[in-house]
């Protein structure tokens, strides 16, 4: 066995190295690929229904806590939040989103002198950008608490931590103003009722 080994010395040898050799080139040419995370906690509490603490309804308060958690995590993947990181981080115009041709493509078209392609429409543009946007996020929540990781891959470090932030800052924002519009509709509800009553109390007297 080691005879065979050493006979063939020189053939392993040049299979090492070229397999280093390949290995080496693949991964110089190889884009670093960062990852930002932000961390995003979920008011719970204020979103809780109201009822007796008796022991099965604590379990049902379980359920509706990792139901409620669940919800929120889908909510940071949703296309209004992506719409609203895409506008505030102008990510159609990002480089990175930019739709790009290979590599083969490229080099033909410069020997041939050929004209650049067109300029994809805005609604193609707003969807691919999406599609990337979502493939690139990751929303994780995290176990036995009311915390959220907001992910975010690219190749641009810098893109990675805006986009991260600016998706948990859009959760914020967008659960603020669903808060906001369900007072003022709570608000306008009891204004209604109350004016209600006092023209039935007005009537009686």
């Amino acid at each position: 066995y080691w005879r065979a080994i050493m006979l063939r010395k020189w053939s392993i040898l040049a299979l090492v190295v070229g397999s280093a050799l390949i290995t080496a080139v693949v991964v110089f040419h190889m884009t670093p690929v960062y990852r930002s995370t932000a961390t995003v906690l979920v008011d719970i509490d204020n979103a809780r229904p109201v009822l007796p603490m008796g022991g099965t309804e604590m379990i049902h308060l379980g359920s509706y806590y990792r139901e409620y958690l669940q919800t929120q995590a889908e909510v940071l993947k949703s296309r209004a939040i992506a719409q609203r990181v895409i506008v505030d981080l102008q990510l159609t115009e990002h480089r990175e989103f930019q739709p790009q041709p290979s590599a083969l493509k490229q080099r033909v078209s410069a020997m041939l002198a050929w004209p650049s392609a067109e300029t994809p429409e805005k609604a193609s543009l707003e969807a691919a950008v999406f599609d990337q946007y979502a493939a690139q996020l990751r929303i994780e929540p995290v176990r036995l608490s009311q915390l959220i990781k907001v992910s975010f891959e690219a190749r641009d470090p810098e893109l990675a931590a805006a986009v991260a932030s600016a998706t948990a800052r859009a959760y914020v924002q967008s659960d603020l103003e669903a808060r906001q519009t369900a007072n003022q509709d709570t608000g306008q509800l009891l204004a209604g009722r109350l004016a209600g009553l006092k023209g039935a109390l007005d009537a009686s007297e």
